[in-house]
């Protein structure tokens, strides 16, 4: 790539990721880690998410289903946290601990699947989720499927067992007509735990502002001026 290529791309990719920010929660005992929200009540709700790197307002909420929900907290999970995972920001405090739930009886009874839906979310932007379980010193699969839906879709899977250093990330999602993408987590199709364990421990969520169409214009009319420069 020449130089002025390299320019242009370089301007590209700083307008594309324009308004990028991250909002952090953890599902599970309160993990003590700056500016993560904390869901440790499977029926509660979250009104106000705030973001990650300065503990500001998103306006973006947290509405968990009251009948469809966890059934309680499992603090088996990893306290060391690698590969993919670490690399994504999850920490120990995160990784410890999940909301989980199952479709055979335990416990207070049967929780076949968690409904959460986030509110508030904006027209203008996208938004990318990274999804962290983990269920340590098993030997079978307890695979979990994270289903998100909006306008766009997609369906993730994440096996916990024994889980340090993997995550399920989706694509670039957009809310529905109403600002809002439900996620559902349910056992996957290769859980093959005799109580249907599911789980989910943290997850970030990246928010993209999309670039005005004027401002994708002035960046061709500053790449134009740019060549012109050069071949002068």
């Amino acid at each position: 790539m020449n130089r002025i290529g390299a320019l242009l791309f370089s301007a590209t990719f700083l307008v594309a990721s324009a308004g990028a920010e991250e909002i952090a929660i953890n599902f599970g005992f309160d993990s003590g880690v700056t500016n993560w929200n904390e869901l440790a009540l499977a029926t509660a709700d979250l009104p106000d998410l705030i973001y990650l790197d300065d503990g500001a307002s998103s306006g973006i909420g947290l509405v968990t289903d009251d009948t469809l929900a966890f059934g309680g907290i499992n603090s088996a999970g990893t306290t060391t946290p690698g590969g993919a995972a670490a690399a994504a920001g999850f920490v120990n405090g995160v990784t410890n601990d999940s909301l989980f739930g199952n479709t055979a009886p335990f416990g207070p009874g049967v929780f076949p699947e968690a409904i959460l839906t986030f509110t508030g979310l904006k027209a203008n932007a996208t938004y990318k989720f990274t999804f962290f379980a983990s269920r340590m010193n098993v030997g079978d699969n307890r695979e979990t499927t994270y289903s998100l839906v909006g306008a766009t879709s997609e369906i993730l899977n994440l096996d916990p067992a024994n889980n340090t250093d993997n995550v399920a990330v989706s694509g670039q999602l957009s809310a529905d007509g109403s600002g809002e993408i439900v996620l559902n987590v349910e056992p996957g199709a290769n859980n093959n735990n005799g109580f249907g364990f599911y789980y989910l421990g943290g997850l970030i969520i990246s928010e993209t502002i999309i670039p005005e169409p004027g401002s994708l214009g002035l960046l061709g009319l500053a790449g134009l001026a740019l060549l012109g420069r050069r071949k002068r």
